[in-house]
């Protein structure tokens, strides 16, 4: 068991009544610097109130050797190929081949919780595992090649108050965090959505799920509904896990970025989806009794959407930086260069949008590329006296 607890009702409770029934042995992670091995995992205490958990590699190498990868091998920058959601008409493999398949896909589905950024890939591949084709042996290979440029990726667990999307505990309780999305029927062969479903406590990630829908939704909403449900059952667990362990109650609050969908939660009654009225209804009744919280978030900002489809390798990073992916080697979490670039991005629009009230102007296009235009020619003079400033006859 992982246990976390005061240091003195730890050695002098908790240790000693588990000692007089059980046998067992015990290791204390209390000072930075101390590390655990748990679940075939480290966990390194590395300041006060954060934790890296650490993979072990040897998984990494048995897929390694069952693929064929090398580590010198070139190495891919993102997890999922172009192929995951096209029709596969290739042969299968033969029996020998099929076996390896199977082997790689059940380490892979045993590294899930860790690989993250990967679960979109593993949920696909894992659909082969019956009959594996040959392209699914280069999907599965692809996977591995992108396995090698991230070796030093850690989870980072760092205690946030007001959690990861503005959440703060309240006089009812903490708040469990749940944030879900869905990619609407994105295979070409079965169009069949993707559920993705997030769960974050004190800004710490606790699960992180990818999941085929076994229906075929007839719209967006309807596929990010089922993906709600989906992500609520599994937070519903999790509370009932920390009311436990905590001794008080915690809230539950879902986060989605798709407006139509949170509408319908919200509301009474089925409408127009009548196929979808139990588990609807079931979850209207726990947002109306308060139950259960809902919430919007923009997609920018919406982890679960790193589960749902293959993604660009800055969007990648850009939620693994959210998510906590630390790089120990560069001794810096995932994506700071591109959540730097994201806010200096931010910063010009939000200067361009001054620049606009300020002309009394209405934001049309026209306004915005003429505000562009005179932002580039302050930019071009501020270089210009910058570089007047170091010349040796400014100082004479």
């Amino acid at each position: 068991m992982l246990i976390v607890a005061e240091e003195r009702y730890f050695h002098d409770i908790l240790v000693p009544t588990v000692n007089s029934r059980h046998k067992t042995s015990v290791q204390v992670m209390s000072s930075v610097g101390d590390s655990i091995e748990f679940l075939k995992r480290t966990h390194v205490l590395v300041e006060p109130g954060t934790i890296h958990i650490q993979r072990n590699s040897r998984h990494f190498d048995k897929l390694f050797e069952i693929t064929g990868v090398k580590v010198s091998m070139h190495a891919k920058k993102t997890p999922c190929h172009d192929l995951m959601n096209e029709p596969d008409k290739t042969n299968e493999l033969d029996p020998a081949k099929a076996s390896l398949y199977r082997s790689a896909i059940g380490v892979l589905m045993y590294l899930s919780s860790d690989l993250i950024e990967c679960a979109y890939t593993i949920r696909g591949l894992a659909q082969y595992i019956a009959k594996p084709t040959q392209r699914s042996w280069v999907l599965l290979r692809r996977l591995c090649l992108y396995r090698i440029s991230v070796r030093h990726n850690v989870l980072r667990l760092k205690v946030k108050p007001n959690g990861l999307w503005h959440s703060p505990e309240t006089d009812e309780g903490p708040v469990l965090e749940l944030f879900s999305d869905s990619d609407w029927a994105t295979h070409k062969a079965t169009r069949r959505s993707v559920s993705a479903g997030f769960a974050f406590f004190a800004g710490c990630l606790l699960l992180a799920t990818s999941r085929t829908q076994r229906i075929i939704s007839l719209s967006s909403a309807e596929a990010e509904v089922v993906a709600a449900v989906s992500t609520v059952c599994d937070g519903m667990l999790l509370q009932l896990c920390l009311i436990f362990c905590l001794g008080y109650h915690v809230r539950l609050k879902l986060s989605l970025d798709n407006t139509a969908a949170r509408h319908i939660l919200q509301r009474s009654g089925v409408g127009r989806v009548r196929h979808l009225s139990c588990r609807l209804l079931w979850i209207q009744q726990h947002a109306k009794d308060k139950r259960l919280e809902t919430a919007s978030i923009p997609t920018k900002k919406n982890t679960a959407d790193l589960a749902t489809k293959k993604l660009s390798r800055d969007r990648m990073e850009y939620l693994m930086r959210m998510v906590g992916i630390y790089n120990e080697s560069t001794n810096e979490l995932v994506g700071t260069d591109v959540h730097m670039r994201d806010q200096q991005g931010e910063s010009v629009s939000q200067v361009l949008r001054l620049m606009i009230q300020s002309s009394g102007e209405l934001p049309t296009h026209k306004s915005v590329m003429s505000a562009k235009r005179s932002l580039q020619f302050i930019m071009l003079m501020t270089m210009m006296t910058e570089a007047d400033a170091l010349s040796p006859g400014f100082f004479c």
